[in-house]
C-alpha cells in the first residue's frame, strides 16, 4: 500500500526492511538495519506530535533517539510541542526539528474503523490504495 500511495512521486522511495525481517517490528531495529545499510547518511524519523507525545512508551526509545533526528510535525487540536516538554519524553531537544505545517485531520485509527464498518473515507487515502483495500477487503474484521 505504502508503494500505491507514493506512485509517481519520484523524491520517494519505499522500504521492505521490516516485511523481509519478519515478527515484531520495532522503530529501533529498523533505524539500525537503515544505519548500517546507509552508515554515511542521517537518518530522520518523523513523527506527529500526536505520536512523538508517547515516545517515552517506545521499545528501546534511547536507541531510536541515537540512531536519527527526530522531526516533529503539529497535529490538528493538538497544539504544538514546546522546546521545554521534548527532554521529558525522552527525546533529545538538539536533535529535533519542529515543524509547523498544517496537516490533514486523518487518523489511521478512525480510518480502519470507518472502513471496518462499511463507511466511505473519501479523500482521506490516496485513491490506488483505496481501491487495494476494498479490492482485498482489508479491516473488515478490525478486532
Amino acid at each position: 500500500m505504502t508503494n500505491l500511495a507514493v506512485q509517481g512521486e519520484t523524491s520517494f522511495d519505499v522500504s521492505d526492511v521490516e516485511v523481509r525481517r519478519g515478527g515484531r517490528s520495532y522503530t529501533a531495529d529498523t533505524l539500525s538495519e537503515l544505519h548500517h545499510a546507509f552508515p554515511d547518511d542521517e537518518l530522520f524519523l518523523i513523527l506527529g506530535w500526536d505520536a512523538a507525545r508517547l515516545f517515552r512508551t517506545w521499545h528501546e526509545p534511547e536507541r531510536v533517539r541515537d540512531l536519527a533526528s527526530v522531526v516533529i510535525v503539529d497535529r490538528p487540536g493538538m497544539g504544538q510541542p514546546a522546546w521545554g516538554e521534548l527532554k521529558g519524553l525522552g527525546l533529545d531537544p538538539e536533535r529535533v526539528v519542529i515543524c509547523h505545517v498544517a496537516t490533514p485531520d486523518v487518523s489511521g485509527s478512525a480510518l480502519r474503523r470507518a472502513i471496518a464498518v462499511g463507511r466511505p473515507v473519501p479523500g482521506q487515502l490516496p485513491p490506488p490504495v483505496e481501491r487495494y483495500i476494498a479490492d482485498h477487503h482489508l479491516y473488515r474484521d478490525n478486532r
